[in-house]
């Protein structure tokens, strides 16, 4: 497994798990409290000790194959981030001005999850890209 793999699976753990305790939390403490679940998430800084060699510390030299799927995978996140945020802004002005509300506002404490959820897409994204990019490069190295 590549240190790029190892960096995703721990990506794709951490999220797991902060979506469990999110779930936990939401039944105790109600939703908009559990999302500080997702703080759990900061262990993403972390992952780039799996691009760092176990002696020395000095970083792990990447190919060519691995630093083209690493620009792929980010520029998948960073597309998947603009179209899921399209969605959270235009959903609920869809909804609220269905309902004839002229003054139809949203509450600024929901604002931020905006940034944190954009957060989530790109990196969720960028790690399940570099999976299936991964598995894709391998399938087509026993063709």
């Amino acid at each position: 497994m590549t240190p790029l793999q190892k960096m995703a699976w721990f990506n794709v753990i951490v999220f797991a798990v902060a979506l469990v305790c999110y779930s936990v939390l939401a039944v105790l403490l109600g939703p908009y409290p559990a999302c500080s679940a997702f703080a759990l998430c900061a262990a993403w800084g972390f992952g780039d000790r799996f691009l760092r060699r176990r002696r020395g510390g000095d970083t792990v030299v990447l190919d060519e194959r691995d630093l083209l799927i690493q620009r792929t995978a980010i520029r998948m996140g960073f597309g998947a981030f603009w179209g899921c945020f399209v969605l959270a802004c235009m959903i609920p002005w869809a909804i609220l001005t269905r309902l004839g509300s002229q003054a139809a506002t949203i509450r600024a404490e929901i604002l931020p999850l905006f940034v944190v959820g954009g957060m989530l897409v790109v990196w969720m994204a960028r790690s399940i890209a570099i999976l299936v990019l991964y598995g894709r490069s391998r399938a087509n190295e026993h063709d």
